[in-house]
């Protein structure tokens, strides 16, 4: 099924949600997809007797998606078999839809030939957000826990546990001390590449034995951090350097060295690590975060690194320029405390913040976009990447660090139906404006 929506003008980003109904017998396989405008969004294989629960990925031009279960499997209808439904969200950029059309496409696919299983779609929602608000100097771009137990997005990224760290990215010990760099755990983030500055933010957990040479780096986008060495009996306190092209960086010791976890008979320590990265660093729109550990004795020493937080500056004497409206903000991430992140974290909820009751504004259209008005070359200015209110904007590579920053231009839609046309709707104040269309009522209203 394919139907085609209008997009109002001067949106900053897309929100589309709707319901997937998993129905009888899936197995193997079976999988759908969802298009945007062509773009493929991979929600990858559903199997009965499986609770999927959450699954989040971000596509190759940046739509960032959650597929999240809403209950157990369950019989809810049709054959005696357990089904179950399936809530999914994905945050559109405003390049994707620039031409003023979102043409959405849902695919089944289903390898079974018998009638025992099968799929719907339901409840469908797309939302505009518009950014009338003031600048908003800071935002977080991505805050990683890692006690939802995610690596999404991690080359060579593993997790471990004790009491003491909690969950976190890691051990790395003697076997993963390659020279080259081969086996470091790396992650490619999106950033605004109009930000003034990044920062970046984490924590290492020296773990048993350290001892001189056993030290760590810190590679942003190549450029080495040389956080240097650590010693079990030593506590390093605070240090701090400048990288050749300009990336300042401290390290501060949280507690004195004591036993945290792991080996009893160890003195371990915390250190919170923050780095500055200038904007000439990221005009691609791409941060690579590569975590380097370069450990020389073979038993007793690891390393672990968790609270990894990116967050965007902009100068706001130049409005323009930052993000504005209903972003998320540095504050609203958890606070980065001298004790280790909690297990019981909890995990941000799917529904969308309830809308305000006032009565909104809109102006009729005078005339009905184009349906090929598709754009054929890339948008003439590069695009500003949104923080979605989850785990941040980020690409999982397939092939490195290498990412087009501009989308693959898309062929004309051939709609199947006549498009659904807007309000418009007029910023009058500090607030975002909303527009929805759904199957079981096609018209879209304006909102506050």
């Amino acid at each position: 099924p394919v139907k085609v929506y209008f997009v109002p003008h001067g949106v900053e980003f897309m929100m589309l949600e709707f319901d997937f109904y998993e129905i009888d017998q899936w197995e193997g396989r079976d999988c759908i997809y969802a298009y945007v405008n062509n773009e493929e969004i991979d929600l990858n294989v559903y199997n009965q007797g499986v609770d999927e629960g959450l699954k989040r990925n971000t596509t190759e031009n940046g739509i960032y998606w959650e597929s999240r279960s809403t209950g157990p499997e369950t019989q809810i209808g049709f054959n005696p078999y357990n089904d179950q439904i399936h809530h999914i969200t994905a945050y559109i950029p405003k390049y994707i839809v620039a031409a003023g059309l979102l043409q959405l496409r849902l695919t089944t696919r289903i390898d079974d030939v018998d009638t025992n299983e099968s799929s719907g779609f339901d409840n469908i929602k797309i939302t505009a957000h518009k950014d009338c608000g003031p600048c908003i100097p800071d935002y977080m771009i991505v805050f990683e826990d890692f006690e939802d137990e995610s690596i999404d997005g991690w080359t060579r990224g593993r997790l471990d546990f004790d009491m003491g760290f909690t969950t976190f990215l890691g051990r790395y010990n003697h076997s993963d001390s390659i020279i080259d760099g081969s086996l470091d755990p790396f992650r490619i983030y999106n950033v605004p590449p109009n930000a003034n500055s990044i920062t970046i933010e984490l924590d290492f957990y020296e773990i048993d034995a350290w001892t001189s040479p056993d030290c760590i780096y810190i590679f942003v986008n190549g450029e080495r951090l040389d956080v240097l060495f650590f010693e079990n009996a030593v506590d390093e306190q605070f240090k701090s350097g400048t990288s050749p092209n300009g990336i300042s960086w401290t390290s501060q010791s949280k507690a004195i060295p004591g036993n945290i976890g792991f080996n009893a008979s160890s003195a371990d320590q915390m250190h919170h690590i923050i780095a500055e990265i200038p904007a000439q660093l990221y005009h691609t729109g791409k941060i690579k975060l590569q975590l380097a550990t370069r450990i020389s004795s073979e038993e007793n020493v690891f390393a672990g690194y968790d609270n990894i937080k990116i967050t965007a500056h902009f100068d706001c004497a130049y409005p323009s320029a930052a993000p504005s409206g209903r972003v998320p903000t540095v504050s609203d991430a958890p606070s980065i405390s001298a004790s280790p992140t909690s297990k019981e974290t909890p995990r941000p909820t799917h529904r969308p913040t309830p809308l305000p009751t006032g009565k909104p504004t809109y102006k009729p259209p005078t005339a009905s976009p184009s349906v090929s008005s598709f754009p054929t070359s890339a948008p003439s200015q590069v695009p500003i990447y949104f923080a979605p209110p989850f785990s941040g904007l980020t690409d999982k590579p397939s092939s490195g660090p290498s990412v087009s920053l501009y989308p693959t231009p898309l062929a004309p839609a051939s709609p199947v139906s006549s498009p659904v046309e807007p309000h418009s709707c007029e910023c009058t104040d500090a607030e975002s404006r909303y527009f929805f269309a759904s199957i079981d009522n096609p018209s879209i209203n304006c909102a506050w």
